[in-house]
């Protein structure tokens, strides 16, 4: 839809704390394997492949040696693209949902299961 519609997607820090207790994507074993592979961090990694699926991907940190770290580009193959890709297969997370934040947001936006007791729903329609 977005390149449809000529939409630019940014990935803003995008392996930044997880806050509901799931394990961090920077340690996934497949993440670890690939970035062994290409002696890459596992961000660098997870960087590269928001880079191949054509977005702005802009990690956030407050370390130095991190910032410098995460400036290095990493080319992933085709395959180890496709590997880090599987890691969401049947793994589906979405962390952003207005619901939950504090003061919540009483709206069904994304129509997930946490969301079907708010009040108001968003409409779907796209023209």
């Amino acid at each position: 839809y977005c390149k449809e519609k000529n939409i630019h997607i940014t990935a803003y820090s995008p392996l930044g704390n997880n806050l509901i207790g799931k394990p961090k994507l920077t340690e996934n074993s497949v993440v670890l394997e690939v970035a062994k592979k290409l002696n890459a961090t596992p961000a660098q990694v997870l960087v590269a492949w928001g880079a191949y699926r054509g977005y702005s991907v802009i990690p956030k940190s407050v370390q130095e040696a991190r910032i410098i770290s995460n400036f290095k580009q990493v080319e992933l193959s085709k395959e180890d693209y496709e590997k880090i890709s599987s890691i969401g297969h049947n793994n589906y997370t979405r962390f952003n949902i207005p619901f939950t934040y504090k003061p919540k947001w009483d709206v069904n936006i994304f129509d997930e299961p946490i969301e079907k007791q708010a009040a108001f729903r968003a409409s779907s329609k796209i023209q």
